[in-house]
C-alpha cells in the first residue's frame, strides 16, 4: 500500500530530524578521511589480510546492498565517526533513506528482561529518530538504516543477545538495513547475512599533514608514529608536548590540558568510573551519583571541553577509552584489589580488554607490570595476552604468555585453538610470528629455546614449558599446581595435560582438585580432563556444584575431554547420559551450558564422536530462545559430523 500524505510527511520530516541529529553529533570531530577493508572470513580480519579497500563514503551503500556490517576494529580507530558520517551521508542522500542512531551503552539501563524479544524492544526504544512510526505503519515504508554504536561498551552476557537482536530485527523487516561497531573479536555470526569491515590506520601522510597543520613548528615524534595513526589519539596529541607512544600518558595529559584536572581531580573521576563499572556494568554513571562526588567546578570544566556529556538521568565521557583509563588508573593505584573481581569490573565481564592494557601502560617497573599481567593470567589469559605493552613488561613475561598461547595451538577443543591462533595475530610481535610459524610443538621449543635470558626465573619457566610430551610425571612436580605463581602453576597445568602421570602423581592430583583454593582446584581440573578414568569422572562431576564459577566452567570441559580420551565405552555413555540428566534438570548455570556447547567440537575425534555427542546438541538445541540460537547448534553438529572448524 502506497504511504498516505501524512505518512509522506511523517517521513520526511524523520529525515530533517536525522539530518540534524547526525550533525550535531559529528560537530567538534575532526574530519579524518578514514579507508575501509572489506574481509571475507575473521581469518582475514584477524591477520589483517584482504584485497578489498573502499572510501567510509561507501559505508551506507554496503550495508543498504548487504543488509548487515559489522564494522570491527581497534579503540579509537573512529568507528563512531564512521557511523555518524554514514547517518548524515545517508540523511541528506538523494535516496529515500532514514537512518537511525542506536547508542548500545545505554542498553544496560533499559534491559528488563534476557528474553530475546525484550533485547529487540529495547533497541526499539533507544533509536533515534524513533522507529516506532515506521515499525507500525502498514504502508509502504522508506529504507531504514540502524547505526548501532560500541557493542563493545556493554557486558559482554549483553553483546551476542543485543547482536542476535539486531539480527532479527534485520529478518524480521526487511528495508531495515544495520551497521554495528565492535573491537576486534570473532563472534558466531553466519558471514552469508553478516559483512565483515574495518578500518584502517591512518597514512604516514594523513599524519604529518594533520601534525605539520596543528603543530607548524615540531614534527610527530617517531616514537609515537603507530599510536598517532589512530584517529583518537592523533586529534588529542596536537593539544600538548608528545614524547613517547603511551596511550595512558596521553589520554592523562588530554585531562590536564583540555580541563586543569590535576591527580586529586583524577583520583576523584578514577574511583567514579571503577565504581561504575562496578555497579551499573557499563559506561553510564547515574547523574545524582556523579554530582555528589565530582565537584561542581570540575564538572562544569569536564562539559564544557566535551569530555563528558550528559542526559536528564546520566552522565558518560566522551569517548569510553577516557572511562577505561580512569578505571584503569584506580586499578594501578589500588595493587590491594588485583585480582578476579577486580579484573573483570574494569573489563565490564572480560568484554574488552582495553582498561586491563591501560593499566600496564601506566606501570614503569617492569616486576611490577610483570607481577600486573600474572595475576591478570590466573583469571584470563587472553586479558594477560592483551596487556603486553612493550616497553612495560619484560621480555621473558612477554615470551612465556605468548608461548602459553601458542601452545594451545594443539589444544583438542577446536574453539580454543582458533582463540589462541587469533590472539597471536592480534598481538602482531616478531616473536608470536615465529611462534604461528611453528608447525609443531618441537619447533615451538626451539622458539622458546633460542630466546637469550640469565632470569632465574624465565629459566625455570623453560625448563618447566619443554617438558616433553608424553614424559612420566609424579607427585613432587604435580604438587606445584599449589604454586603462588600462577604463571609456572597455570604452564604446568598445561605440561600436565600431554604428560604420563604416575600412580601417586595420579592421586596427588585428584588430591589437589579438592583444595582450599579455587584458582588451584580450577588448575587441577584443568589436567584431569586428559587423564580419563572413573576415578577422575568421579572428581570432575563433584566439581560441577563448585562454589566458585571458574571450577565449575573447568569441569564441564573436563568432562567432554574425559569422553573423548577414553577407551571405556561405558565410561563415556556413562558421562554423556550424566550430563543429559543434568542439563534436564536445569542444574548448570549459563556459563556451564556455553562452555558445554563450546567444547563439544573436540580435534582429533574419536571415531563415534559425532553419534555420541548428537544427544547432547540435540538437547542443548531445545533450549534456543530464538532461531539465531537454533542455527549456532545447528552449525555446532555440521561443524562435528564434518570434523572440519567451523568458519
Amino acid at each position: 500500500m502506497t504511504a498516505t500524505r501524512e505518512e509522506s510527511a511523517v517521513w520526511s520530516r524523520m529525515r530533517r530530524d536525522a539530518l540534524a541529529y547526525f550533525t550535531a553529533l559529528s560537530r567538534g570531530r575532526t574530519p579524518f578521511s578514514l579507508q575501509i577493508a572489506l574481509p571475507d572470513s575473521y581469518d582475514q580480519l584477524i591477520s589483517g589480510q584482504w584485497d578489498e579497500v573502499a572510501p567510509e563514503e561507501d559505508l551506507a551503500k554496503l550495508a543498504i546492498e548487504s543488509g548487515r556490517v559489522l564494522l570491527s576494529a581497534e579503540a579509537g580507530s573512529g568507528k563512531t565517526h564512521l557511523l555518524v558520517r554514514a547517518g548524515a551521508s545517508a540523511a541528506a542522500g538523494p535516496d529515500n533513506v532514514i537512518p537511525f542512531w542506536l547508542p548500545l551503552r545505554d542498553l544496560p539501563s533499559t534491559i528488563r528482561s534476557r528474553e530475546p524479544e525484550s533485547f529487540v524492544q529495547a533497541l526499539i526504544g533507544l533509536s533515534y529518530p524513533s522507529l516506532k512510526p515506521v515499525l507500525t505503519s502498514s504502508s509502504e515504508v522508506p529504507m531504514l538504516l540502524l547505526l548501532a554504536d560500541g557493542l563493545n561498551e556493554i557486558p559482554r552476557e549483553l553483546s551476542q543477545p543485543a547482536l542476535d537482536a539486531l539480527d532479527e530485527l534485520a529478518r524480521r523487516f526487511p528495508f531495515i538495513s544495520v551497521i554495528v561497531s565492535e573491537r576486534l573479536v570473532r563472534r558466531p555470526v553466519p558471514l552469508d547475512r553478516w559483512k565483515l569491515a574495518t578500518v584502517l590506520p591512518l597514512s604516514d601522510k594523513q599524519v604529518d599533514d594533520f601534525w605539520s597543520a596543528n603543530r607548524e613548528f615540531e614534527k610527530a615524534p617517531q616514537a609515537a608514529l603507530k599510536l598517532l595513526k589512530n584517529p583518537f589519539f592523533l586529534d588529542k596529541a596536537t593539544t600538548f608536548s608528545l614524547t613517547d607512544g603511551s596511550a595512558a600518558k596521553m589520554i592523562e595529559a588530554y585531562f590536564s590540558k583540555m580541563a586543569c584536572v590535576n591527580d586529586a581531580g583524577l583520583d576523584t573521576l578514577s574511583k567514579v568510573c571503577y565504581e561504575s563499572y562496578s555497579r551499573e556494568r557499563g559506561m553510564l554513571i547515574p547523574l545524582t551519583d556523579f554530582t555528589n562526588r565530582v565537584e561542581e567546578p570540575l564538572f562544569q570544566t569536564l562539559k564544557e571541553n566535551e569530555l563528558v556529556r550528559t542526559s536528564g538521568t546520566f552522565v558518560w565521557f566522551a569517548h569510553h577509552l577516557f572511562h577505561d583509563f580512569l578505571a584503569s588508573r584506580y586499578l594501578v593505584r589500588h595493587r590491594s584489589i588485583w585480582g578476579p573481581e577486580a579484573f573483570d569490573i574494569v573489563t565490564t565481564g572480560a568484554s574488552s580488554f582495553d582498561s586491563l592494557r591501560l593499566a600496564v601502560d601506566q606501570i614503569h617497573d617492569p616486576a611490577v607490570a610483570d607481577n600486573l599481567v600474572r595475576l591478570v593470567y590466573d583469571w584470563n589469559y587472553f586479558g594477560a595476552a592483551y596487556s603486553l605493552v612493550a616497553g612495560r613488561v619484560t621480555s621473558e613475561m612477554q615470551v612465556e604468555l605468548l608461548a602459553m598461547l601458542a601452545d594451545k595451538r594443539w589444544d583438542p577443543v577446536a574453539a580454543t585453538v582458533q582463540a589462541a591462533t587469533d590472539a597471536l595475530r592480534l598481538n602482531g610481535s616478531i616473536i608470536a610470528g615465529k611462534m604461528l610459524a611453528a608447525s609443531n610443538r618441537t619447533q615451538l621449543f626451539r622458539v622458546v629455546e633460542e630466546v637469550p635470558s640469565v632470569n632465574p626465573s624465565f629459566i625455570r619457566w623453560k625448563t618447566i614449558f619443554t617438558i616433553q610430551d608424553g614424559e612420566y610425571v609424579g607427585a613432587e612436580i604435580v604438587q606445584s599446581l599449589a604454586s603462588d605463581d600462577p604463571i609456572e602453576a597455570w604452564t604446568l597445568a598445561n605440561v600436565l595435560r600431554r604428560c604420563r602421570l604416575t600412580a601417586d602423581g595420579a592421586k596427588k592430583l585428584l588430591g589437589i582438585a579438592r583444595n582450599e583454593s579455587p584458582v588451584t582446584r580450577w588448575r587441577a581440573v584443568h589436567v584431569l580432563g586428559l587423564h580419563p578414568s572413573p576415578d577422575t569422572a568421579t572428581v570432575v562431576k563433584s566439581l560441577t556444584r563448585d562454589p566458585d564459577k571458574w571450577v565449575r566452567y573447568g569441569a564441564v570441559r573436563a568432562l567432554i575431554e574425559v569422553t573423548a580420551n577414553t577407551n571405556d565405552n561405558s565410561l563415556r555413555i556413562g558421562i554423556v547420559t550424566w550430563l543429559g540428566e543434568q542439563l534436564a534438570a536445569e542444574k548448570f548455570d549459563t556459563k556451564m551450558v556455553q562452555e558445554l556447547g563450546r567444547v563439544l567440537d573436540v580435534r582429533p575425534q574419536p571415531h563415534d564422536w559425532p553419534q555420541v555427542v548428537a544427544p547432547l546438541v540435540q538437547q542443548l538445541a531445545s533450549t534456543s530462545r530464538n532461531s539465531f540460537q537454533q542455527d549456532r547448534w545447528n552449525t555446532l553438529m555440521a561443524s562435528i559430523s564434518s570434523g572440519r572448524e567451523p568458519k
